[in-house]
């Protein structure tokens, strides 16, 4: 059994349009959140249950990274917001398996804790591309 660490995972931020490349490795917490819109479909076949089906996946990746106006990462995700500029990303568990996708940045909100550096946690979504978000399956060994 191969358990996977948090600090197994990696982000990556890049162009829109290729795969991501450039590691973000200020990172602390990240998150990768998946779910799917779900389908009413009952009818007469459920003996009187509610009939669910899965549509649409929806996704988002949060993370936190420290203020610092010096680091090109911080940097550029923080313009990227602001001028509503797509980026790349590649959120990989630890294997190299992990989403791949073109993104906007939905939040960028500032935290200033009395006892812990300024960080500020940052969503991004999915967003319309020349390439659609995929599922990256871990390179063969």
């Amino acid at each position: 059994m191969a358990i996977l660490l948090g600090v197994d995972g990696k982000l990556s931020y890049g162009t829109a349009g290729a795969k991501a490349t450039t590691e973000v490795t200020t990172v602390t917490d990240v998150t990768f959140n998946l779910s799917a819109k779900e389908a009413d479909v009952t009818n007469r076949s459920g003996n009187g249950w509610a009939l669910t089906i899965t549509s649409l996946f929806e996704g988002s990746v949060e993370f936190d990274l420290f203020v610092d106006p010096e680091d090109t990462v911080y940097s550029t995700l923080l313009a990227a917001f602001l001028a509503r500029t797509v980026k790349s990303f590649f959120f990989d568990i630890g294997d190299g398996s992990g989403v791949d996708f073109d993104g906007c940045i939905t939040q960028f909100n500032f935290s200033q804790a009395m006892s812990e550096g300024q960080k500020v946690s940052v969503v991004v979504k999915p967003t319309a591309s020349t390439r659609a978000p995929a599922w990256v399956a871990a390179p063969s060994a």
